[in-house]
């Protein structure tokens, strides 16, 4: 769903809202990925791209708020609420200017 808000959604007429819109939108999960993969490089667990298709760990996003002793319900309540919080972001800036977007 949230994939499809990002890629299909009219967004804005200026360019750099079409831009911004959908990067917020996808944030998360585009933080997910590029921390995870980065930290796998970081650490030596992973040497190349055919290694980092075939790792599975448990160092994404959530197993590590977990190891925070926050519980799995509130490792899902921080990753919603951060969602939320971007989706929401990002409905505030459909309607803006370049400058808006900007700052």
């Amino acid at each position: 769903m949230k994939a499809l808000l990002g890629i299909m959604g009219d967004w804005a007429g200026d360019e750099l809202v079409k831009l911004i819109v959908p990067v917020l939108i996808l944030r998360g999960p585009i933080f997910g990925i590029r921390f995870t993969s980065l930290m796998r490089v970081w650490s030596g667990q992973v040497r190349g791209v055919g290694q980092r298709r075939s790792y599975a760990g448990r160092d994404h996003i959530h197993h590590r708020l977990e190891a925070l002793r926050i519980g799995r319900g509130a490792a899902v309540l921080v990753i919603y609420a951060v969602t939320t919080w971007l989706g929401l972001s990002a409905l505030v800036l459909r309607n803006a200017t370049r400058l808006d977007t900007l700052l």
